[in-house]
C-alpha cells in the first residue's frame, strides 16, 4: 500500500507530468504594470477626477484589447505557418486555440476586475455605469467560446 502522502504523480499522453516545473509567465504581471502605468498616467492629469480617470482606464483598456485581440488577423511574427493564421485572430490563435487556458482565463478576468475597481469609484445610479458595462461587454462578450472563429454579419471576414 503506498503511501497517503506520496502520489504518484499524474502524467499526459507524452509522459510529462501535469505538474510543470516550469517559471510563471512574466505575461500577467507585464499586463497588468502597463495598464496601470496608463491609469497613473491619466491620474497625474489634473483635469481628469478620480471616478473619470478610471472610466478611460477601463475604455481604454476594452478598445485596445478589441483591436489587437478580437479585429487585428494573422501571425505577429512571421513564421513557418503564417498562412495558416491569416484568418485568425489573436484571441483565435492564443494557446492554439484552446478553450479556458490559463491565458484566456487571466485575459477574461481581468477586465471584470477592472470594472468593478472603476464602479468601486464611479457608483452605480449613474451613465457612466453602462458606459462602463458596454466597455466590460466589448471586453467579455467576444472571449466566449461560442464566438469562437464567429464573425458577427460578416464584419472583418476576409
Amino acid at each position: 500500500i503506498p503511501h497517503p502522502r506520496k502520489r504518484k504523480k499524474k502524467t499526459c499522453k507524452g509522459g510529462n507530468s501535469f505538474h510543470d516545473s516550469s517559471p510563471p509567465s512574466p505575461f500577467p504581471s507585464r499586463y497588468v504594470f502597463t495598464v496601470l502605468a496608463g491609469h497613473l498616467m491619466l491620474l497625474s492629469l489634473p483635469f481628469f477626477s478620480t471616478s473619470t480617470v478610471w472610466t478611460l482606464t477601463n475604455g481604454a483598456h476594452a478598445v485596445v484589447s478589441f483591436i489587437f485581440l478580437h479585429w487585428i488577423k494573422g501571425a505577429a511574427f512571421v513564421t513557418f505557418d503564417a498562412d495558416e493564421h491569416a484568418l485568425l485572430t489573436q484571441w483565435e490563435q492564443l494557446d492554439h486555440g484552446e478553450q479556458f487556458s490559463t491565458s484566456r482565463k487571466f485575459l477574461i478576468v481581468f477586465p471584470i476586475g477592472l470594472f468593478l475597481l472603476s464602479m468601486l469609484y464611479v457608483g452605480h445610479g449613474n451613465l457612466v455605469f453602462y458606459l462602463n458595462l458596454a466597455f466590460l461587454a466589448l471586453s467579455v462578450v467576444p472571449k466566449l467560446p461560442m464566438f469562437h472563429k464567429v464573425r458577427l454579419f460578416d464584419i472583418n471576414k476576409y
